[in-house]
């Protein structure tokens, strides 16, 4: 939380914690039952199945309420969460569910496994049909934010410098926000996928902490330690919910546009790697 500067907007005067902010998850299966999902109705499993710890490890990073232990809160502990899983066509899901449950977020914590070339001729950069389907659902709902892990590939091409290793599942989008890792230190993880996409452009766009984060686990009421962009992605998720909430304070409880977030996002980051934006950070 203060790595994120939540810490700021959750206390004190401000006291922004989410509430009134519905937040889309798409990961591996159902949020397991967890005291700091309270209260009931707070967390909806929209497709069901056995809960799994990655999901409710990210839910809890966006918004539990670390009843249980507080150094497990999340960045937004009042939001409402709704879960789906990544199988299936997920932007025709995204189409249906961002207007059904007024969804401002998605948090998006999952990926292909890294194949190809290490270049910019890798096909999985590309710009394809996922990448374009993320684009329209933006488009076509600009008040919704989607942020997305950048995967934890940059192994796979470790003798170019990890570049070229953010790929598939809409990442190439252009209009998303793509989340690399680092760690409380404010270092770079080693795994943590590294831009460009097929074009050129910029990815990943931000960074937050995704290294040994302590959140929800699985069986019920229990804690978890796990690292990745996975883990990343709620903490930026989680914090712009923030600042969804702050905004609607001061227009009329009218959301932002989600290019306004995104840019106040990236350009009150602290500048970490390489001056001015780079292909890591």
């Amino acid at each position: 939380r203060t790595l994120h500067r939540v810490n700021v907007l959750q206390e004190g005067s401000r006291n922004l914690l989410g509430d009134g902010i519905n937040i889309g998850i798409w990961d591996g299966g159902p949020l397991v039952s967890h005291l700091d999902f309270l209260p009931a109705g707070r967390v909806v499993n929209v497709q069901t199945g056995t809960a799994i710890q990655h999901a409710s490890h990210v839910a809890g990073t966006i918004g539990g309420k670390g009843i249980i232990n507080p150094v497990a809160r999340g960045m937004a502990p009042n939001a409402n969460m709704f879960s789906w899983d990544f199988n299936g066509d997920i932007q025709s899901e995204m189409a249906a569910g961002i207007p059904a449950n007024n969804l401002v977020i998605t948090s998006h914590s999952y990926g292909f496994s890294f194949s190809g070339a290490c270049d910019i001729t890798n096909s999985l950069l590309a710009y394809n049909s996922i990448a374009r389907n993320t684009d329209l659902n933006i488009n076509n709902f600009p008040q919704h934010l989607h942020v997305h892990s950048a995967g934890n590939s940059q192994g796979s091409c470790a003798g170019v410098g990890g570049y070229f290793t953010i790929t598939g599942s809409g990442k190439p989008a252009k209009n998303n926000l793509v989340v690399a890792n680092i760690s409380s230190a404010e270092n770079l993880s080693s795994s943590s996928s590294v831009g460009p996409v097929h074009d050129g452009r910029i990815k990943p766009e931000i960074s937050g902490m995704g290294s040994s984060v302590f959140s929800i686990s699985t069986p019920a009421n229990t804690y978890a330690t796990l690292s990745g962009t996975s883990m990343a992605t709620p903490g930026i998720s989680g914090t712009a919910a923030l600042l969804y909430q702050r905004y609607k304070q001061l227009n009329a409880n009218n959301n932002p546009p989600s290019a306004l977030i995104k840019n106040v996002i990236c350009n009150t980051a602290k500048d970490l790697g390489n001056a001015g934006p780079d292909y890591k950070f």
